[in-house]
């Protein structure tokens, strides 16, 4: 019975693998060959290089061979790399190489990108101002750190910069200054101005006021510079320019523009004319006689009234 039982799952199990390669699900992987199984890394290195060095085989084919990791200088600074190759069934091989690397390649230095000048108050940004490289110029995304800098008051730093966790990496010590570069403004009341002949402009008139991130009014008024070519006293159109600088240099300059209007001249009176002559006076004519006036009528006798007649006697009523 047991013989039996063994004889059929022994059955079974190869019925299964051949039908998982029948139906596509095989699971060999692809075979990774390399040319050279220490390489050397050098200044002429070149990802595609090292892809020169290594070949894959497959029955169904190869889809993908690549390198795992994605820089040179992270090869360099594992000392090893991966080759993945994968097939057309998605099988994957992995093959890890390790490299010599010469002290060219292997010695990293600090490098300065740009000048060290760094706004006053502005974020300080290790990777802007600094790389770290070997002697072939590859560039390593080691952490940076500085130490010694103030980025919110102005003056010159002398600051060590290293790679964190890199003890390989001489520390750099170099001097930053950390500089006001903004300029002061100046505020206008207005941008033209015009004037009665003879009338004076004065400072008050013009500016509203001066503004620095740094100095103060004061400051900047008394290293306050004005070009002006105005005359009060001759009509035209002249322009007045103000320039201010901080402590730390930087200048701002603003200009109006002013007319003068013509000077109203007054009125010269006329000549008065002289009197006329009076004309020779008329003789007046005589008076004429005035009538003699007539005599009133006499007034008519008036009529004498009436004799009033007696009245009737009135008759007894009894009778």
């Amino acid at each position: 019975m047991k013989k039996i039982a063994i004889f059929g799952l022994v059955s079974v199990l190869c019925a299964v693998a051949v039908g998982l390669t029948i139906f596509g699900l095989d699971k060999q992987n692809p075979v990774i060959s390399l040319k050279d199984n220490n390489p050397t890394i050098s200044c002429e290195t070149t990802f595609e290089s090292l892809l020169d060095n290594v070949s894959a085989t497959d029955k169904n084919g190869i889809k993908e061979l690549f390198i795992e990791e994605k820089s040179l200088a992270e090869i360099i600074e594992k000392s090893r790399f991966t080759y993945v190759a994968i097939d057309g069934k998605n099988n994957v091989s992995k093959k890890e190489v390790y490299v010599n690397i010469p002290d060219e390649v292997k010695n990293k230095k600090i490098s300065v990108l740009k000048e060290l000048v760094l706004p006053l108050g502005e974020e300080f940004r290790a990777e802007e101002y600094f790389s770290i490289t070997n002697e072939c110029g590859t560039s390593f995304d080691d952490i940076i750190k500085v130490t010694g800098l103030n980025t919110k008051v102005a003056g010159d730093y002398e600051i060590t910069v290293s790679a964190i966790n890199d003890t390989y990496t001489e520390p750099l010590v170099v001097v930053m200054k950390v500089a006001d570069l903004e300029s002061p403004r100046i505020i206008l009341k207005a941008t033209e101005f015009e004037l009665e002949y003879g009338q004076n402009l004065y400072f008050n008139d013009v500016v509203e006021r001066f503004e620095d991130n740094k100095d103060s009014f004061e400051y900047l008024k008394e290293n306050m510079q004005v070009d002006s070519n105005v005359n009060i006293y001759l009509a035209g159109e002249y322009h007045i320019k103000y320039t201010i600088m901080d402590s730390d240099g930087n200048i701002a300059t603003a200009e109006v523009k002013v007319t003068v209007k013509a000077e109203e001249k007054p009125v010269e009176p006329s000549e008065p004319t002289g009197p006329s002559v009076p004309n020779e006076p008329t003789v007046p004519s005589e008076p004429e006689t005035p009538n003699e006036p007539e005599q009133p009528s006499q007034p008519e006798e008036p009529e004498q009234p009436e004799e009033p007649v007696e009245p009737d006697t009135p008759t007894d009523p009894a009778e």
